[in-house]
């Protein structure tokens, strides 16, 4: 059995870190396993088919790529197999590459988890496996719970800076639409009429 008694220092855990300018890597942790499980680090998904388990909801390929990354994590299977720290250093090794990836881009961070890809690209197939929900409303969804977290976010230009922080909110120019529980974003201002 591996001894994780320096896992928790080497990989800054319980300590406030903040990686990609302005991102508390700490706050998307909480986001992400809030989401995905509930906070539940013994959870299988429900989806049929999906391997994905644990608090971060990672796949069997995924989480067999990012344990690598960790010492002693590799050894188990599925994620929810492995203790609550390794689940939280796996995690946090992953959102940080996610984060050197994207420039320091949080909105980034959800389109990675969800797809697999920055880009937010995915199939159908994929899709309609989990439930037909997009990557941009996952996105969206995640930036408002990240949001509830008190989470910040990078707005990328020419290269982000510790200055360029800002909440994620939608800007002047978009409209929300209340789903519900959720405000999406429609990218049309009302002050804005037709001419005929």
């Amino acid at each position: 059995m591996f001894d994780f008694s320096g896992l928790l220092s080497d990989f800054g855990i319980g300590e406030q870190q903040y990686t990609g300018e302005g991102a508390d890597v700490e706050k998307i942790l909480a986001t992400i396993r809030q989401r995905e499980s509930g906070g539940r680090y013994e959870k299988m998904t429900d989806i049929k088919g999906s391997t994905a388990s644990g608090a971060y909801q990672f796949t069997q390929e995924t989480w067999q790529s990012e344990a690598k990354k960790v010492p002693g994590a590799s050894q188990y299977k599925l994620a929810k197999d492995a203790p609550k720290e390794v689940q939280d250093a796996v995690a946090r090794q992953y959102v940080q590459s996610i984060l050197k990836e994207s420039g320091g881009d949080v909105s980034k961070v959800p389109l990675k988890w969800y797809t697999g890809n920055i880009q937010g690209k995915m199939s159908k197939e994929a899709m309609a496996k989990n439930r037909g929900l997009t990557p941009e409303a996952y996105q969206s969804k995640w930036m408002a719970d990240y949001a509830k977290q008190g989470g910040s976010t990078t707005i990328p230009s020419s290269g982000p800076s510790p200055t360029q922080q800002a909440s994620f909110q939608p800007t002047p120019m978009q409209q929300s639409v209340d789903t519900g529980d959720l405000k999406f974003a429609t990218g049309v201002n009302p002050s804005i009429q037709p001419t005929s």
